[in-house]
C-alpha cells in the first residue's frame, strides 16, 4: 500500500510527538520559579487599583497593642436619665423622689452596670438576697432595679420609724446593725454614706 509522502511525514511527527511524551512521564514536574513577594500596596498598585492619597500605607498602620483593646467599665450615667422611673417608683411606695434619686447616684453614681466588690448590682445596688426578696430577675434593668431598691427603702423607713438617716444607715449597713447600735452603727464608711446621700438630697 502507497502512503502519501504528505501522510508519511504526519505519522512520523506523531510519534515523534508521542515518544516525546512518553519520555516527559518518566520525570517529576519541576515547580514554577517562585516570584518574589510582594507588599499589598504594590499588589494594587500593579493591579491598577488607585488608593486616595490622604491614606496611609498599609505597612505603615500598626496593630492595636493589647492595653488598647481592654475593656473599661461603663461611665456614670445621669440619674435624670431615670426621672421617669424613680418618680414613678417613689409614688408607688411612697417614698420621697429626691432621697430614690440621691441613693441612685451614691450608690451607682447613674451606672445600670455597676457591680460592687460584695456583688451588689445596678443602679440601686441590690444584693442578691435583695433580689430574691423583692422578685428581681434582672438587676440590670433599670426599672427592675430602682423598683426594688425603692420598695427597700419604703420599708425600711418603715421599720424606722420614718427617720430618714436611720433607714439610709440600714440600706448601707443592714437593718440589725443599726439595731444593735441603736443609731447610725459607728462604721465610717456608713456614716460618710448618710452624709453623702443627704448632701445630695439638698441639691436636688
Amino acid at each position: 500500500m502507497n502512503i502519501p509522502p504528505s501522510v508519511s511525514r504526519v505519522m512520523t511527527r506523531i510519534q515523534q510527538i508521542q515518544a516525546h511524551i512518553e519520555q516527559l512521564d518518566g520525570e517529576e514536574p519541576s515547580a514554577p520559579p517562585a516570584a518574589p513577594p510582594q507588599s499589598f500596596d504594590a499588589a494594587l498598585q500593579s493591579a491598577g487599583v488607585r488608593m486616595p492619597r490622604n491614606l496611609p500605607s498599609l505597612a505603615a498602620i500598626q496593630p492595636l497593642s493589647p492595653s488598647a483593646l481592654t475593656m473599661r467599665a461603663l461611665p456614670g450615667g445621669n440619674t435624670n436619665d431615670y426621672a421617669a422611673l424613680i418618680q414613678a417608683s417613689a409614688n408607688k411606695y411612697g417614698v420621697d423622689p429626691n432621697l430614690v434619686s440621691a441613693v441612685v447616684q451614691a450608690e451607682s453614681d447613674g451606672n445600670p452596670a455597676a457591680v460592687s466588690r460584695a456583688g451588689a448590682k445596678g443602679l440601686m445596688q441590690l444584693m442578691p438576697a435583695n433580689e430574691t426578696e423583692y422578685g428581681v430577675t434582672n438587676p440590670f434593668d433599670p426599672e427592675q432595679n430602682i423598683d426594688a431598691g425603692t420598695h427597700q427603702l419604703s420599708n425600711l423607713l418603715s421599720q424606722f420609724g420614718g427617720d430618714i438617716d436611720l433607714a439610709l444607715a440600714a440600706y448601707n449597713a443592714g437593718p440589725n446593725a443599726v439595731r444593735r447600735a441603736g443609731g447610725i452603727p459607728p462604721y465610717p464608711e456608713t456614716q460618710e454614706y448618710v452624709r453623702k446621700v443627704r448632701g445630695l438630697m439638698a441639691d436636688k
